[in-house]
């Protein structure tokens, strides 16, 4: 294997090691870089530590060999955010040596899979056991992460399943009782849509998973729990983190159940936010061929698409999603979130207005109203909001961020500034995505800043990235050349095979 090739959201240059993600590159030593594209031009393979020595070395060379080796691929997990324990990349075998164990492709390799998935249109009704794992092996392909079963920790697949099972409607297998009745409550708390109640939500589906290893679907949902743990508005964790674990939770569901359309649009959800924007609309399509009651794969397609500049097909496509679920805050809020990139900001407010009715503790919700009240110049109405939905939501940095544009609409720039202050002095403790402090700076009209915020949203790999273009609230930035550079690199993606995207809409009549 030679030139460059992809793996995850990496591409590595095997000649001269030089790596990057999404296009930008990643620090990585020369010794380790050599190391990294050895291991990585023999996929699967094992590599031993004898071989490691011979190449790296020149056998005149004095180096604590053990010790170097050992640096080195401490490094190259340090640059691809593994993990030892559950590595998605690198697998040590003891005493033997290493392999690199995620799926390799070059750029025309990837191209086909793409093209082919796209053309394949594989159907949930009458799908052969053959057509099933083919199906399995997209999503693998589409997480280009491979899962690997780990002998210790909070996946352990060696767990015997409980003896006591029940028969869920709907479901190819049975399930274990207690497991499914933890799923169920994990949902509701992940709907719920704050930290706390995120994290509930991971330990209930982790919990889940203990009592029955193979339930696709905690699996599934533990995916979509991580995706939203990294998310501009939980803040949870950095995002780079939590979708590598939402990549090994639904590989690792659609091997369990090839047919599971969320294992699809979790995975969906990680590429569109990695602005790889041809795997995201594989992989969402996908779900939907499988499901096309699936509300939340949906909800994310609408995303995408008025990521993409279509928002009028998107605020059809949160339609479907709440008529598929009329009784769901998160497909309300959805609907309102996407009027309001359609400028549509009467009716955003109503279905806002009537989420909130249902439940007037939703944070999410609010936060969602104060921003259109914001871009409707309704400064009071904004303010009254994102200050309740800052105490609800523990002052959460895009809250808080959005509070400071409020502030400001209103006159009030000591309180807008105050704002920025404390985002920046928390930033030093805790996780606050840029594009809460971009949104401060916006607010006290420091426009220079606010774009380097921007900037590190890409370089970040932050959800609010794939917004910034279409974005109203970014409308005072619009005239800088330096934002219209922003939005190009956005518009370009991250994902090496641009070119091969579908700009048609999902037949959901297949």
């Amino acid at each position: 294997m030679s030139g460059q090739v992809t793996f995850g959201p990496f591409q590595l240059d095997l000649q001269s090691g030089q790596l990057r993600r999404g296009g930008l590159p990643v620090k990585l030593q020369p010794q380790p870089a050599r190391l990294l594209s050895m291991l990585v031009s023999r996929p699967g393979e094992l590599v031993t530590r004898d071989e490691i020595r011979s190449q790296l070395w020149d056998a005149d060379t004095f180096v604590d060999f053990d010790q170097s080796v050992n640096f080195c691929v401490r490094q190259i997990r340090s640059a691809l955010h593994d993990d030892a324990d559950m590595p998605c990349y690198l697998e040590t075998l003891p005493k033997r040596g290493y392999r690199f164990i995620a799926p390799v492709q070059s750029p025309q390799e990837t191209a086909a899979s793409i093209e082919s998935r796209e053309t394949a249109g594989v159907r949930r009704r009458g799908m052969s056991r053959w057509a099933m794992s083919a199906a399995a092996a997209v999503l693998v392909s589409l997480a280009v992460l491979a899962f690997r079963p780990v002998v210790q920790g909070r996946w352990n697949q060696s767990a015997a399943p409980s003896t006591q099972a029940m028969a869920v409607p709907g479901a190819r297998r049975a399930v274990d009782p207690h497991a499914r009745e933890q799923l169920l409550l994990g949902r509701f708390f992940l709907n719920r849509a704050t930290r706390p109640d995120v994290t509930r939500a991971i330990e209930l589906f982790d919990g889940a998973i203990k009592e029955d290893p193979e339930y696709a679907a905690a699996y599934a949902a533990l995916a979509d729990a991580y995706n939203r743990l990294g998310s501009v508005f939980i803040a949870g964790a950095a995002p780079v983190n939590t979708r590598l674990l939402a990549l090994r939770a639904s590989t690792r569901a659609a091997q369990l159940d090839p047919e599971l359309a969320e294992a699809y649009a979790a995975s969906g959800y990680v590429a569109l936010h990695e602005l790889d924007w041809a795997q995201a609309a594989a992989a969402l399509k996908q779900a939907l061929r499988l499901d096309p009651g699936a509300a939340a794969a949906h909800g994310t397609y609408a995303n995408y698409l008025v990521a993409r500049g279509r928002p009028a097909e998107a605020v059809e496509e949160t339609r479907r999603a709440l008529a598929l679920d009329p009784v769901s805050l998160g497909a309300r809020q959805n609907l309102a979130w996407m009027l309001y990139f359609n400028h549509d900001y009467d009716a955003a407010i109503r279905e806002l207005q009537a989420a909130l009715q249902m439940d007037p503790s939703y944070t999410y919700g609010r936060w969602r109203l104060g921003q259109v009240e914001i871009v409707t110049r309704r400064f009071d109405d904004a303010i009254r909001d994102l200050e309740r939905a800052a105490t609800d939501g523990q002052r959460a940095p895009a809250i808080i961020g959005l509070l400071a544009m409020a502030y400001q609409g209103k006159g009030r720039s000591a309180d807008a500034q105050h704002i920025l202050d404390e985002l920046k002095a928390r930033s030093g403790g805790e996780t606050i995505p840029p594009g809460a402090i971009a949104l401060a700076y916006i607010g006290v009209g420091d426009s220079a800043s606010a774009i380097a915020s921007l900037e590190q949203v890409l370089e970040s790999h932050d959800n609010y990235a794939i917004f910034i273009a279409v974005d109203p609230l970014m409308d005072p930035l619009r005239s800088d050349p330096r934002f219209t550079a922003l939005a190009e690199r956005i518009d370009r993606g991250f994902g090496p095979i641009r070119a091969t995207e579908s700009r048609e809409p999902v037949d959901h009549r297949r």
